[in-house]
């Protein structure tokens, strides 16, 4: 499949933060459009927004992939990591909630979204549904850190099996059963669920990708030169999956199934392949990429806090704008927003260390 080693400089601090910057760009653009489609009443996109709308399955898995090329197993400390992460999620969540609770004070809402988006945070719902007689709402863009916070602890967990083999049975086997099961229950006619509590599915095929990105470092094929052939079957692939097929993976979405899966990671590989090859980590340009991507995992919960709080797809004032102008409008105001709190978030914890070094010499 592929030659000697091609000489390409190694990863570097910060290599890889330029292009996660550029996919939460792509993520936060994303949300955008959809928020235009509501403001505007309308589910037809122009091609250039299709194709934005499409690709974010491809920046998912790549993201995915590429959290996996940089993971390192950690021995011990594991429970203690999951703690913060799940303490981000639950002060995100109580945020979100807040933000709900004022958003609904604002607009005098008669029906608060407050209780049904907290009862979505709880549960970890994808989707609208209805439990116990209670509306549960999504929360919005939280899922990706809850399913990247479980994915990362299972492939902790994952790597203190010795025996690869049994360890690569698990981690790729439990997706392969769910597309298994998909084909079999369309077939039938049958109805799938796949809204089960905290993002199981979702968590099972993250997991696949994350150690697929490590598996990918382990074996250096980002650094070996491919032979031309394989790589374009791997661009048709992915191309051919991008056109044909649907992925909705929040929603666990899958029209192709597995070939879906497939295709996005041979789009990932492709992506992160040439990118080592094209991208210099020392160029000055891609310091505003570098910023947002090592702040990726704090964008993510402010991004879902000022999307309650504002609510940008109620403001029917946008529609005279069109689907370009109210698109583009949000996305600038969401970017000032979060840029902003990212700021204030730094210099609190700034602030919170230097005072914690101060509390211990006096004490």
């Amino acid at each position: 499949m592929y030659e000697t080693k091609q000489k390409v400089a190694k990863n570097v601090i910060g290599m890889w933060a330029a292009l996660k910057g550029l996919m939460v760009i792509a993520v936060v653009l994303g949300h955008s459009i959809n928020d235009a489609g509501q403001i505007c009443n309308t589910f037809v996109y122009p091609i250039p927004f299709r194709v934005i709308s499409k690709a974010s399955s491809f920046v998912l898995f790549t993201f995915f992939v590429i959290s996996g090329h940089l993971f390192k197993h950690k021995k011990r400390g594991i429970g203690k990591q999951y703690c913060k992460y799940l303490l981000i999620y639950i002060v995100t969540a109580l945020f979100m909630t807040l933000a709900a609770v004022i958003n609904d004070f604002i607009t005098e809402t008669t029906e608060p979204n407050a209780p049904s988006l907290l009862l979505g945070c709880l549960y970890g719902a994808s989707d609208r549904l209805s439990l116990f007689g209670h509306e549960i709402q999504p929360p919005y863009a939280l899922w990706f850190f809850a399913v990247f916070m479980n994915s990362w602890i299972m492939l902790e967990l994952f790597m203190r099996i010795k025996k690869e083999s049994v360890r690569a049975l698990i981690i790729f086997g439990v997706p392969l059963m769910f597309f298994a099961v998909c084909i079999c229950i369309r077939r039938s006619g049958g109805f799938i669920l796949v809204d089960w509590p905290f993002y199981l599915i979702q968590t099972c095929i993250a997991t696949m990708l994350l150690y697929i990105g490590y598996l990918i470092k382990k074996k250096e094929l980002l650094f070996k030169n491919i032979k031309w052939y394989w790589m374009a079957i791997i661009m048709l692939v992915a191309l051919g999956t991008f056109v044909l097929g649907k992925v909705d993976m929040m929603r666990n979405g899958y029209r192709l199934n597995a070939l879906d899966c497939l295709g996005c990671i041979c789009g990932a590989f492709f992506v992160m392949y040439w990118y080592i090859r094209v991208i210099t980590p020392d160029n000055r340009l891609l310091e505003p990429l570098m910023w947002i991507g090592r702040r990726s995992l704090l964008i993510i919960p402010i991004h879902c806090v000022e999307g309650v709080l504002f609510g940008w797809m109620n403001w029917d004032g946008l529609s005279r704008l069109g689907m370009y102008g109210s698109a583009f409008l949000v996305f600038f105001l969401q970017g000032i927003v979060i840029i902003i709190a990212c700021i204030m978030i730094e210099r609190l914890q700034i602030r919170y260390k230097k005072w914690r070094q101060e509390v211990k010499r006096n004490g």
